[in-house]
């Protein structure tokens, strides 16, 4: 019996709770460095206390992201072959893709649901997948060694600005919103009253 009872006490202390104690509060007082008590937990936007795998944390970042700071998503794919899978933006916020490392974001990008979008293809064959768009602007640069491989869509977008200033980079032509003269040949261009639409 007595071994039973230290074993489920060894057991007990292994459990993994991956918020701090020392950021549990029952009220915003108990909190410091202008943290707020939010569901019995000290949050800021420098120290974002995690939730569960899958779900958002206690500060409000989606899990997806790497960073939340002023209410925008920051996905980073700084390295070589990282985010292999399609990058999915978490819905209704700003998002920042940062698709840095070699080879990274293969299975593009997806922003559809994001309330506007700024996706980064800066290294050597990055976004290799489709990027797509929301309703919202939408800011792709492609300047990596052909990047952006499988096309862009903003056609739904406010404004849409898509640089392929890479050596190789846009293989499809983006599908840009508005009048043709949205479109500069591979790229977008919000520039002009016509081609920005979005609300001020």
């Amino acid at each position: 019996m007595k071994a039973l009872l230290a074993l489920a006490v060894v057991l007990a202390g292994c459990q993994v709770d991956r918020r701090s104690g020392g950021f549990r509060c029952e009220r915003t007082d108990d909190c410091t460095d202008g943290r707020t008590c939010e569901d019995g937990w000290c949050v800021g936007d420098d120290v974002p206390v995690d939730g569960p795998p899958g779900e958002v944390d206690a500060a409000g970042c989606p899990a997806v992201c790497s960073s939340c700071e002023g209410g925008t998503c920051t996905i980073d794919c700084g390295q070589a072959g990282v985010c292999s899978d399609v990058v999915v933006c978490p819905a209704d916020m700003p998002c920042v893709v940062t698709c840095d490392g070699f080879d990274s974001c293969g299975g593009g990008v997806d922003c559809s649901a994001a309330t506007r979008c700024t996706i980064a293809c800066a290294a050597t064959g990055t976004c290799e997948g489709p990027i797509t768009c929301g309703a919202g602007a939408c800011d792709v640069s492609c300047t990596g060694t052909s990047a952006c491989g499988g096309g862009i869509d903003c056609d739904g977008a406010c404004a849409c600005d898509v640089d392929c200033g890479g050596t190789g980079a846009c293989d499809l032509p983006a599908s840009c919103p508005g009048p043709g003269a949205c479109d500069t040949g591979d790229g977008c261009t919000s520039v002009g009253g016509p081609c920005d639409q979005c609300p001020s």
